[in-house]
């Protein structure tokens, strides 16, 4: 689970329009950064699912941290001023989770854990931050 840190906050500071644009960064890093066999969708208003095939974690967190911090890193402009956005990951793995639901519920968990934590990280389902 991957959710934007704070859009609420860019909606009501500096428009919708550059919600909507940080979104699609977003979209297009993970399509950019994923391989063609992983499942990308968007779950949410601010929060999308990847699933990442044969990915072990290791693998997986060395992939969604890169995302992570390049996201980070972009800079939006706006006629006022220049503002950046991090993002937060819950992680799951499976077969440690061999069910969907719970698979889903835990790594739901887990992102509901970085964002109270601050945001700007990645928390494994059951355990600490990664990053």
């Amino acid at each position: 689970m991957i959710d934007i840190d704070r859009l609420k906050f860019i909606n009501d500071t500096y428009g919708h329009i550059a919600g909507d644009r940080v979104i699609r960064t977003v979209s297009r890093l993970l399509k950019q950064r994923l391989r063609k066999t992983d499942i990308i969708g968007r779950y949410g208003g601010d929060e999308f699912v990847a699933i990442l095939i044969d990915a072990d974690t290791s693998s997986a967190t060395t992939i969604l941290n890169e995302i992570r911090e390049s996201f980070s890193q972009i800079r939006y402009q706006t006629e006022e001023t220049e503002f950046s956005v991090t993002m937060s990951c819950g992680l799951a793995t499976f077969p440690k989770y061999d069910n969907p639901e719970i698979l889903h519920a835990v790594s739901d968990k887990a992102l509901l854990k970085a964002k109270a934590e601050g945001g700007n990280r990645i928390i494994l389902a059951g355990e600490r931050s990664l990053t």
